[in-house]
Order: structure tokens, then C-alpha cells, then sequence
């Protein structure tokens, strides 16, 4: 676990050093890119680790079986993407106003089939629960994607467009290296590759993993969408191109990104769930998929609810002490993004846990119509709110479509499992958050705007708000676990 939190810190705090060295206009550039390339990762490998870790939670050796041909099915189809990818890469770049750009998809290509392939991997190891091998392989794609720091910086020379390619060049070899890692992982682990004892056709695995790709690419189409709107509707209202890819770059590199930090970490026991809940499902334990529902999402509250409180009332800090190289307008424009982004954090952060609980309760094709309902709205939102608030307008507009697809989860989840996860463990957090923005509110006026000030006040706010919580909740938890209830 601890191996796990660290790669996933690193990973989330890779675009803090990134951004000051490719500006607010070389990050939104970056950006362009990532939501199209997630996209065709989503439609070419996000459905099999959830997939085998349903079919060898239900049986052993059916699973191996299916696990064996999923390798083929995803060479196959992360190769089909690699080149498609290639292939469009001009006519996106193109209609993103960036016809530079085409390159960085072209160095993106050989990521998707990697990706694809260490997909069936991660699958075969979350299944049987080996977590470290796991963690290893979050890890090592976290750790070999810092080269494209050094690469961003040994191209900078020749301009911000270069040092963008560099960065993608990173993140490129960051999974290449990671499929590696998974298939020697495989083998360190004494498996070998012995003919399955059944037989499994290609074709019905493709059929079970339609409704998780499903599920797993509304977000990144919507995501992908932005990518190709949000510029040009900041344009259309008004906007220069480069001021409205520089903003674009503030809100999805800056403030997003310190906004997800929380949301990340978090995510760590999210990909425990699965593997979990669907093991409980198949032996028809609901006590157990309720336990194990109850207790994901009171830590994810935990940690959540704080953060957003904290980023909120000290963006203009938190802004400055992370992007010291950005201009004063752009940290104060990035500053104001944080504010409502951070209302986000909690609101995301339960939307992948109970997105997650879906899938392991085999409802991915509810969960993929109420995010195509979110969607719809954020799309909507999106063309009615940038034209007239920029970015501001899009930040909105993602509050809005989260929000929407966690109350139709929420719903969803509670009316299969009868149990109604949020109103206990959300009062509690609630209640300690609230105290904790009292002290932050406080300090900041007392302490000043000084990096000394600013970290001593997210120190004392983070001991308040523990302090509290623990008074309000964790005393009863530990008299529960002393006594073995």
C-alpha cells in the first residue's frame, strides 16, 4: 500500500514541476493531447483488469483461460489503436487549432500498445491479489516517467513546443517500461504460460468487456470533447488562441492538477474494491459487499472532505508556493480556477469509488448511462458558460457533471445493497472540515501569506481537523475494534 501511495503521489505531483517549466501556454498544449490519448485507452484497455478480476473471483481455471487469450485480444487491439492514433493525428491537431501537435500523438502511439498489453497483466495480478507486484508496476511507470522532465528541459532550447514533445517522450517510455515490469513480474511469480485447461474463444471475451469499456470511456470521451471544444469555444467568445490555450492550460494543469492530488491518493484503495466486492458477490455475501462498501467510502470521505476545504480557502497559497514561475495574472487566474475545482475533490473522489462499486457489483452498464447523463450535461454546460466565463465556465461545468453522475450512483448503489453509505461518516467529516477552515481562515489572517506561514497553517489546520475527527468518530471505531464488532 505504501508503495502504491507513493507512485500515485508522484504521479499526481509530476505536473507541478512540469508546469513551471513548460509556462501556462506549454502545459495547455500538453494537455490537448492526454484527453485523446486517454480516450483510446479507454476503448482499447480499460475494461480487462476489471473483467478478469470478476471471471477468477468466480473460478480459477476459467479464469487463466480467459487471461491467456486476453494477451491477444490486447496486443491486437492496442495495436489497432497505436495506428489509428498515428493515422489521425494531423486532422486532430488540426482541429485543435495545434497542427504541431500531430507529433505528440505520433510519440503517444507506442504507450497505447503497452498500455494494452500490461492491461491483461494488471488484471491477472489484482485478481489473485498480488499488490506488490502491482504497486511495483505503478511505481516504475511513475519513476521512468520523470525522464520526460529531463527531456522537456534538454529541448526547451528550441522552444515550448519541443519541450512539450519531450514531456510526452516521458510518458511514452514510462509505459513501455511498465508493460515490461508486468510480464517480468508474471515470471519472478513462478506463473508460467501452460495451455489452459479449457478452452476460451476471443470473440466472447470481446462481448464481456463491451459493457466496461463502456462504462470506463464516457469520461474520456467528454474529456476528449473538451479538448477539442474548450479552446475554441473560449475563442469564439472572444478570447485570443494563445490566451485561451494559456487558460486552458491553467485550469487542466494547474488547478486540476493540485486539485486531483487528493483525489489520487485516494484512489489507491479504490483499486482494492473490485477484486473485493466481486469475490463477495460471487459467494452472495451482501453483509460483506455492504461492509466493504461502508468502510471504502467513510476513508475516502476522510481524506477527501479536508482537502477540498483546505484548497479552497488557501488556493491563492497553495498557487503560489507550487507555481512560483508563473506570472502574477496567471497565478491569480489559476488561483481562482483551484477555488472551484477544489469543491470537486470530494464530489470526484466518491464518483470513481462508487463507479468502481458498480463494476464489482456487475452493473457497469447503469453506471455507464448515468455518466453519459453527466456528460451530456457538462456538454451543455460547456456550451452555454465558456463563450461568456472562459474557463471559470468549464470548471463549472465539470462541478455539474460529476455531481449529477454521483447522485445517480449514489441512488443506484444504495437501492441494490439497501444500505446508505454517506450520512454518518459525511456529518462527521463535515463537522471536522468545518472546524478545520475556521482555524485555516483564522492562521492566514494571523500567520501572512509567507511559504513558513502557509505550510505551518496546513500543518495545524491537518492536526485540528485529525484531532476532531477522532472525537467524533475514531473513538467509537476503536472501542469496536477492541471488543471485535
Amino acid at each position: 500500500m505504501l508503495c502504491s501511495f507513493v507512485a500515485k503521489g508522484i504521479g499526481a505531483a509530476y505536473r507541478l514541476p512540469l508546469t513551471n517549466l513548460l509556462g501556462a501556454a506549454g502545459i495547455g498544449a500538453y494537455q490537448l493531447v492526454f484527453p485523446v490519448y486517454a480516450l483510446v485507452l479507454a476503448f482499447t484497455s480499460s475494461a480487462m483488469p476489471v473483467l478478469l478480476a470478476r471471471q477468477i473471483a468466480k473460478n480459477q481455471t476459467f479464469g487463466y483461460a480467459v487471461f491467456r487469450r486476453s494477451i491477444t485480444l490486447m496486443a491486437m487491439s492496442g495495436g489497432l489503436g497505436a495506428l489509428l492514433l498515428v493515422a489521425l493525428a494531423y486532422p486532430l491537431a488540426a482541429s485543435q487549432g495545434y497542427p504541431f501537435l500531430a507529433w505528440g500523438y505520433v510519440i503517444m502511439a507506442p504507450a497505447v500498445l503497452a498500455v494494452a498489453i500490461g492491461a491483461a497483466y494488471r488484471g491477472w495480478f489484482s485478481a489473485n491479489m498480488h499488490s506488490g507486484v502491482l504497486a511495483g508496476h505503478a511505481l516504475c511507470e511513475q519513476v521512468v516517467k520523470l525522464s520526460g522532465l529531463a527531456f522537456a528541459y534538454w529541448l526547451a532550447s528550441r522552444g515550448a513546443d519541443y519541450a512539450v514533445l519531450g514531456a510526452l517522450a516521458g510518458v511514452s517510455l514510462a509505459e513501455v517500461a511498465a508493460a515490461a515490469w508486468c510480464v517480468a513480474g508474471y515470471h519472478a511469480l513462478g506463473y508460467r504460460y501452460g495451455r489452459p485447461d479449457v478452452a476460451v474463444a476471443l470473440k466472447p471475451i470481446w462481448l464481456s468487456s463491451r459493457p466496461i469499456t463502456a462504462c470506463n470511456m464516457v469520461m474520456p470521451v467528454v474529456a476528449g470533447i473538451d479538448s477539442l471544444l474548450l479552446v475554441n469555444l473560449a475563442v469564439w467568445g472572444g478570447a485570443s488562441r494563445a490566451d485561451a490555450v494559456a487558460q486552458y492550460g491553467l485550469l487542466t494543469g494547474a488547478a486540476n492538477t493540485v486539485s486531483t492530488l487528493p483525489v489520487v491518493l485516494t484512489l489507491a484503495f479504490v483499486t482494492l474494491v473490485v477484486p473485493v466486492v466481486s469475490k463477495w458477490m460471487a459467494a452472495k455475501d451482501i453483509g460483506g459487499v455492504r461492509r466493504g462498501s461502508k468502510e471504502t467510502v467513510e476513508v475516502v470521505l476522510a481524506l477527501s472532505v479536508p482537502c477540498g476545504v483546505g484548497l479552497a480557502l488557501l488556493s491563492a497559497d497553495v498557487v503560489g508556493l507550487l507555481y512560483p514561475r508563473l506570472s502574477t495574472a496567471e497565478q491569480a487566474g489559476a488561483a481562482n480556477l483551484l477555488r472551484v475545482c477544489a469543491v470537486g475533490v470530494p464530489i470526484i473522489a466518491l464518483e470513481q469509488v462508487f463507479n468502481a462499486l458498480l463494476q464489482a457489483v456487475e452493473r457497469s452498464v447503469t453506471g455507464a448511462k448515468q455518466m453519459a447523463i453527466g456528460g451530456a450535461v457538462k456538454l451543455v454546460a460547456n456550451l452555454v458558460l465558456v463563450p461568456f466565463w472562459g474557463m471559470m465556465g468549464a470548471a463549472i461545468a465539470s462541478l455539474l457533471c460529476y455531481g449529477t453522475v454521483l447522485a445517480l450512483h449514489v441512488v443506484t448503489y444504495c437501492h441494490l445493497t439497501g444500505r446508505y453509505l454517506l450520512a454518518k461518516p459525511l456529518a462527521a467529516t463535515a463537522f471536522a472540515s468545518l472546524c478545520m477552515g475556521v482555524v485555516l481562515w483564522a492562521l492566514g489572517r494571523l500567520l501572512g501569506d509567507n511559504t513558513p506561514s502557509v505550510l505551518l497553517n496546513i500543518l495545524l489546520g491537518a492536526a485540528v481537523y485529525g484531532i476532531i475527527l477522532w472525537c467524533a468518530y475514531g473513538a467509537k471505531w476503536w472501542r469496536n475494534r477492541r471488543v471485535g464488532t
